[in-house]
Parts: C-alpha cells; structure tokens; sequence
C-alpha cells in the first residue's frame, strides 16, 4: 500500500492508524506583539534602572572627538519574563549616537508591565541624553 496523487480504491481497511491520540497537542495562544506606537493600557509600565541605564551608555569615541552631543529617543519592547524583545530608534539628533544607545538598552535588565495582575509584553520608550561636559 502507498500514496499516490492518483485515487485509492475505495477500500475502507476499518479504524484509524494505532498511534492517532498517542501524542498530546499543546497549542499556546500566540501572543500579540503591539505595534511600536500601538498603546497598550497597562497597570504598571516596565521598570528598569534608570541611573544603571545611563552608566551602560558608551560614548562613541567619534562622536567625542567631533564634539557632537545630542538625544536619542529608543523604544524598546519588554517581553513578559522582562527581557528585550526588539528596539527601534524613533528619533535621533545624529546616527553616530544611536549604536551606543541601543547597546545600552539591550543590556539593561526590565521588569515587564504588568496588566490586570498579569504580566504582558508592550513597549517603553527611552530617551538617552548624550552630552559633552
């Protein structure tokens, strides 16, 4: 007996194969991941540390020489466990910076929004102040 794209006989051989139920399915339901200016009513917004945050920010050597200063605004998506699902830059004051401010970002740990006691993936967004003392 096997497969062909030509029609079978007919013949019902009786029941069905011996190993149908034998394995269980658990189908998750997908989780919706909000687009970057979609808003996302939650209870409490992601947390992170701030001042942690500001330490974590290299200085683009290039940028120091040419004394270009500037901001960065970087929206970050925070999964439910709190890690960095994806970033984007939605404004910035010069291209040289933004590397440093994703790098960042990406390394800053988050604790996720939580919403109707649940935690849920949203995003945050984050600006990062480069400036030439």
């Amino acid at each position: 007996c096997g497969a062909s794209a030509i029609g079978g006989s007919g013949v019902d051989y009786g029941g069905f194969a011996d190993n149908i139920g034998q394995y269980e399915v658990n189908i998750k339901e997908r989780e919706e991941i909000p687009d970057v200016d979609e808003f996302v009513a939650v209870e409490k917004e992601p947390g992170f540390d701030y001042d942690a945050l500001r330490r974590r920010v290299k200085y683009p050597d290039m940028a120091m020489r040419a004394g270009i200063d500037g901001r960065v605004q970087v929206a970050a998506l925070i999964g439910k466990d709190g890690r960095v699902m994806d970033i984007k830059i939605t404004d910035s004051d010069n291209p040289i910076l933004n590397d440093a401010a994703v790098k960042a970002v990406k390394d800053t740990p988050f604790t996720p929004a939580i919403q109707n006691g649940n935690p849920v993936t949203t995003w945050v967004r984050i600006p990062i102040v480069f400036e030439l003392k």
